[in-house]
């Protein structure tokens, strides 16, 4: 596979073929760390489409580089593939490695696996499910909206509604109580801040159980 150097603002992340919805700023944290220490990590994967380098592997060393104000970045190349071609790429290369889907995203993978004709057994080989479990996992996290039963994925907050027909669409992006969001607010801030203290063994595992806890929550 071709090798570049290309430039961080060259590579675009398209919601079209990239199934992740956001990155773990925990493992961000994590690579900055390594790389401020030297680590060397592998290149990121991009598929070159209608002139453009679309991002198919590699978000979270994307973001980092960015977060640490670097120029470059090094990229394997993809040519000649199809957006499904390079949307299917991107679940296979994503679901093999360290990060693991969340349960919305994997809900939103196979929807779209299903409008693209493949068989279950097909769709089970790109996102390592088993064939007979993926129809009852979706189920869980979906609800049908309107007169035309569109198939909406739910949020871990929402899930409750799985199963039903709803007259109108949710919104999903709804607080919960501002009192809550003030929390989350202040700590994501401290977070961005750089203002945990990383060498207290409390705080790490304080904030190692947060992770563990916000997991089912995503």
């Amino acid at each position: 596979m071709k090798q570049k150097i290309l430039g961080i603002e060259e590579v675009k992340i398209d919601d079209r073929v990239y199934p992740r919805s956001s990155v773990d700023n925990y493992v961000i944290a994590k690579y900055m760390k390594a790389m401020k220490s030297g680590s060397i990590f592998p290149p990121i994967v991009v598929a070159k489409f209608e002139g453009q380098y679309i991002l198919v592997d590699g978000n979270h060393r994307l973001t980092t580089n960015k977060q640490m104000k670097n120029k470059h970045i090094k990229s394997e190349i993809l040519e000649g593939l199809s957006l499904e071609e390079i949307y299917i790429e991107s679940v296979k290369r994503n679901s093999i490695h360290g990060t693991s889907f969340t349960t919305l995203d994997v809900t939103k993978i196979c929807l779209k696996l299903q409008t693209m004709n493949l068989t279950l057994t097909e769709i089970s080989s790109i996102i390592h499910i088993p064939a007979d479990k993926i129809e009852p996992y979706v189920a869980k996290r979906i609800t049908r909206i309107g007169v035309t039963q569109e198939q909406v994925p739910l949020k871990a907050a929402y899930k409750h509604f799985a199963g039903e027909h709803l007259a109108e669409p949710l919104n999903q992006e709804t607080s919960i109580g501002v009192k809550q969001m003030d929390l989350f607010n202040s700590l994501i801030h401290l977070l961005e801040m750089r203002y945990i203290d990383s060498e207290n063994k409390l705080v790490v595992e304080k904030i190692k159980r947060l992770y563990n806890l916000l997991e089912s929550y995503i």
